[in-house]
């Protein structure tokens, strides 16, 4: 009564409500609909300013959440389950967007990459999401971390004007203002169940004023009550005079990139002409400014967000350093992929905390079970909840919604142990054509608007209208649909998979076709959605027709910058060709090999590597014969790329035999970029050709006016100067990279850019402008590299332990390391893990437990192993078996490990007592006194080069030498010491 009539009945007509509705939940009013909404599609026109459906709030029951405005704040109650609010209802325009130039580099604002301990709140549970430990200290220090940094003030991207409520098409108005309402709505009672969590959300949000930005991740698992906790919060700070603003990513498939910030800007007026994530960036910095009372924006289910949200987060974050901003990202740490962990890291000088939510306290228990209709139940039933949901707020709401109906006893025996058939039963119980009509909606997505439901719906020979809406109006009462006047939703995505999986796959591949056959008849189609239709309803006689929409739909969004997020699309399209038989015919297998090189570049900005070398060597053994097509497939790698792309560095004979037949007809630009592939595939096997290889692509890019393929070809010299052929060059390389880099405005070049200048930094031994420019490469790296970016900082925080002497650290950071990568299914993770071993080992003094591991490493490559293998081997007493290897006289290979290869290679021939090798090694080296071994891979450090060199000098009989270079070794320690503190002091 309180809710559908505002009136406050007296305790006896509560408990009676109460009574009828534990006897006939199905009478229980739909508590996400506004007033004007809860008689279902038919009623559901605006009423006054209009009305605006809200989501069930006991656990993550729908796409998001909805923060009240506090003009709003009257009619709003907050309790679990009884989230209402009114106003206008605004549907985003995403139809045209423009482009907005990127900030110049010079502008970007860095953050502290700091890797520090986790501060977590008291109740939460621990963590094991994959996600990046958050700073101890929410006012920004980063104390005890070893990730370099960077603090600069930046230039941020001209902004103005102020950011309303807006999310997912709903009320679009400003939070500011309406003080009595915002007061009103602060007195209201809060969700029970979540005390610790919000008051540590509270206490970070009070810093923001004076400290700056400040970054908090919610993880729980669907239903966890993620969602709801934003939104008290977001109730909370609105009360405060704060502003609120959602981003909520899609969590069904087919949406276009970028679609949650999309969604927020369309809500909020701006960003109508932006495409592209730096533009998009701008729009959300330029809505954030002028809150002096502070700014909420809630990322909502980011662990589906895809490449472009999250680099629109990372560079947002990046520009808004300074401003008061909570930003409040919920995810699920089951479903979130390898790029949000890499995201988190990028982001970690910036988190505040880390809730992973746990069940609900008995109160909050409680609580939901009665907003479900079982009102006061007992303590057995409360333990019944507790014991079969594990206090997830959705699980306990769908049990107690069973438990109401049919008892407690049932619930021990009948109730699935799954979600999913909890929902399943529900759909079931109701009218056919409800069941229907669900599952015509669940083919269209979370959701599908009235007009299209009705074409379908009619199509399918069910022409009665009112049919069709008597069956929303049921399914809105069972709380499974919400509605408004011109649109249906699910209300929560678990709904949608459940009912479209329970679809035959017969009749769902019909309906996808049927569905799209209507899209194609209106005038401005979606290009994704119809991609998503076509490539889940095509049959053997529509191949064609959906091969046509998937390809345009990817070619769109491949045009339009968000190439990685084109992997999904063209995966379908060559799916498709594939099961037309395209491999057949000339014709046929030309459109293939072009599917697949779009695949392998899309793939390739994804950082997918394993898999985009597989597909380009199925698009190069169908190119065969076809010089055409096999250039496209040789050179379709089109990223950059800041390290080998090869398993264990071995040759893969298919491409070195395809470009060694290529290369000589070529010209121009087809054969810079066949050089830079060759630069690529022949590192560290011929080392001498691949140096040659790169030093002709960038002489002939100076008479071609083509800047990617200008920054490629700088690329492949910058990794070749990276061993000791073009280390005294290898400086003035990285800026003519970066200058490149940043003329032409490819953000990926210009974060590789940075990156090689990070190592030119290291390699002189300046921490702290190594730091600054790396990150700087992760503030513009896309998503796929911040992947690798992370990867390299990880073992970088290692090296920072090992320089500041801290092996137990540093041996268990490589540990970390590796079981990440080998988590993340990556097969160089083992050898990552082997590395750090062997650095621990070497200034331990004995590697002689790691001969056996070595020994395996060896058989498969031993051209990167070998004087480490031979040096253990010593160690452990076998000296007859690391002569035999010595005496094969390995060549180091020269390239970015070649310092830190070279010092076991200088220490093995010391302690074999082999003085005429280790006089040639000898005057080899000395060029490298003064700096310390393997720092400039940033992977590892072996200390002072000048330490191996007096160990030679020793053996060579040169007394006078050696003392100099120990001499030198304690200069580098020292100076080493200096640009550590310089970096600490940074921070």
């Amino acid at each position: 009564m309180s809710d559908e009539l505002g009136v406050d009945p007296t305790p006896a007509l509560r408990k009676l409500e109460s009574d009828i509705l534990a006897h006939a939940p199905e009478l229980t009013p739909d508590l996400t609909q506004s007033a004007a909404g809860t008689t279902g599609v038919r009623d559901a026109a605006p009423r006054g300013n209009g009305a605006t459906p809200t989501r069930d709030t006991s656990g993550d029951a729908s796409e998001g959440f909805t923060p009240p405005t506090a003009r709003d704040s009257a009619t709003v109650d907050t309790r679990e389950g009884s989230p209402r609010s009114s106003g206008n209802t605004a549907t985003p325009n995403t139809a045209d967007f423009g482009r907005s130039t990127p900030p110049d580099s010079a502008g970007f604002t860095s953050p502290n990459a700091g890797d520090t301990a986790a501060s977590h709140t008291t109740g939460a549970a621990p963590s094991n999401s994959g996600i990046a430990e958050p700073t101890a200290d929410v006012a920004g220090s980063t104390k005890g971390g070893h990730t370099p940094s960077y603090a600069g003030s930046g230039v941020s991207p001209d902004a103005g004007g102020t950011i309303p409520l807006g999310t997912n098409g709903f009320d679009s108005r400003s939070t500011a203002g309406d003080q009595a309402g915002a007061a009103r709505f602060a007195e209201r009672r809060e969700f029970a169940g979540r005390e610790t969590e919000l008051a540590t959300l509270t206490r970070i949000a009070d810093t923001v004023a004076t400290e700056g930005l400040r970054l908090v991740w919610i993880a729980a698992e669907a239903g966890g009550g993620k969602s709801t906790l934003a939104q008290t919060l977001a109730a909370r700070l609105i009360a405060q005079r704060w502003t609120v603003a959602v981003a909520h990513c899609p969590e069904v498939d087919g949406a276009p990139a970028a679609w949650a910030w999309r969604e927020l800007l369309g809500g909020l007026g701006h960003g109508a002409d932006v495409d592209d994530p730096f533009g998009i960036a701008r729009e959300v910095v330029a809505a954030c400014r002028g809150h002096r009372d502070g700014v909420l924006l809630v990322v909502d289910d980011a662990h589906r967000a895809d490449s472009a949200t999250l680099q629109v987060l990372r560079q947002t974050i990046a520009w808004m350093r300074e401003l008061p901003v909570l930003v409040v990202a919920t995810f699920r740490p089951s479903e979130a992929g390898a790029e949000l962990p890499a995201t988190a890291a990028a982001l970690i000088s910036v988190t505040a905390d880390r809730l992973e939510l746990a069940g609900l306290s008995d109160d909050g228990i409680v609580e939901v079970a009665g907003s479900a209709g079982l009102a006061e139940p007992d303590p057995a039933t409360v333990e019944l909840l507790r014991e079969r949901t594990g206090g997830n707020p959705l699980f306990v709401r769908e049990l107690a919604k069973w438990i109401a109906s049919n008892g407690p006893r049932d619930a021990h025996t009948s109730v699935p142990s799954g979600i999913r058939d909890v929902l399943l039963r529900r759909v079931d119980r109701l009218p056919a054509d409800v069941g229907r009509m669900l599952r015509l909606i669940s083919v269209c997505g979370r959701g599908v608007a009235i007009d299209t439901l009705l074409a379908l719906w009619s199509d399918a020979g069910a022409a009665d209208e009112d049919q069709l809406l008597d069956a929303v109006d049921t399914a809105v009462v069972a709380g499974l649909l919400r509605a408004d006047a011109d649109r249906v939703d699910f209300q929560h995505v678990l709904v949608r998979d459940a009912v479209h999986d329970s679809v035959p796959a017969l009749r769902r591949r019909r309906m996808h076709w049927r569905t799209l056959s209507y899209l194609e008849s209106l005038p401005r189609p979606d290009l994704d959605e119809l991609a998503f239709h076509a490539a889940h309803g095509a049959s053997p006689a529509t191949t064609e027709q959906a091969i046509a929409h998937v390809e345009a739909a990817a070619r769109a969004r491949f045009e339009s910058g968000f190439r990685a997020d084109s992997a999904p699309l063209w995966r379908d399209a060559v799916a498709l060709r594939d099961g037309a038989g395209h491999d057949a015919t000339p014709a046929d297998r030309a459109c293939l090999v072009a599917a697949l090189c779009a695949l392998v570049t899309a793939l390739a900005h994804r950082g997918e590597v394993a898999e985009a070398r597989g597909r380009r060597g199925r698009a190069l053994a169908l190119a065969e014969g076809d010089e055409r097509l096999v250039r496209l497939a040789l050179t379709c790698w089109r990223t950059p790329r800041i390290w080998t792309t090869r398993q264990q560095r071995l040759p893969d004979t298919q491409m070195t035999a395809a470009l060694s037949r290529a290369l000589p007809a070529a010209t121009g630009v087809d054969r810079v970029l066949l050089l830079v592939t060759a630069v690529f595939e022949f590192e560290g096997n011929d080392g001498p050709f691949a140096l040659a290889c790169a030093t002709e692509a960038v002489e002939l890019v100076r008479g071609i006016d083509d800047p990617e393929a200008t920054c490629a070809a700088l690329n492949a010299l910058a990794f070749m100067a990276l061993g000791p052929d073009l280390k005294d060059r290898l400086p003035d390389i990285t800026r003519a990279f970066l200058d490149a880099a940043g003329e032409s405005g490819n953000v990926a070049y210009l974060a590789a850019a940075h990156y090689y200048r990070f190592l030119a930094y290291l390699s002189r031994g300046d921490l702290l402008a190594a730091s600054t420019e790396v990150t700087r490469a992760l503030e513009t790296a896309s998503s796929g590299r911040v992947g690798e970016l992370i990867v390299v900082l990880s073992a970088f925080d290692a090296v920072l332990d090992v320089l500041r002497g801290d092996l137990d650290g540093a041996a268990a950071r490589y540990a970390a390391l590796a079981a990440r990568l080998s988590a993340a299914g990556l097969a160089n993770a083992a050898e990552i893990g082997l590395v750090g071993e062997m650095v621990v080992a070497w200034f331990r003094g004995s590697l002689a437990h790691l001969a056996e591991p070595l020994a395996e490493q060896y058989k498969h490559a031993p051209q990167t192993i070998s004087w480490v293998y031979v040096l253990a081997l010593v160690d452990a007493g076998r000296e007859a078996e690391a002569r035999v290897i010595a005496e094969r006289d390995h060549e180091v290979s020269r390239d970015f490990y070649w310092t830190a290869m070279s010092a076991f290679h200088a220490r093995a021939l010391v302690r074999l007592g082999m003085r005429d090798r280790a006089a040639e090694l000898y005057r080899e080296l000395r060029h490298c006194a003064g700096t310390v071994a393997g720092l400039d891979s940033a992977s590892v450090a072996m200390g002072p080069m000048d330490t191996v060199l007096a160990e030679l000098a020793d053996l060579l009989g040169d007394p006078e030498a050696a003392a100099a270079h120990r001499a030198g070794a304690r200069r580098v320690d020292a100076e080493i010491a200096a640009s550590l503190a310089a970096l600490d002091a940074h921070r």
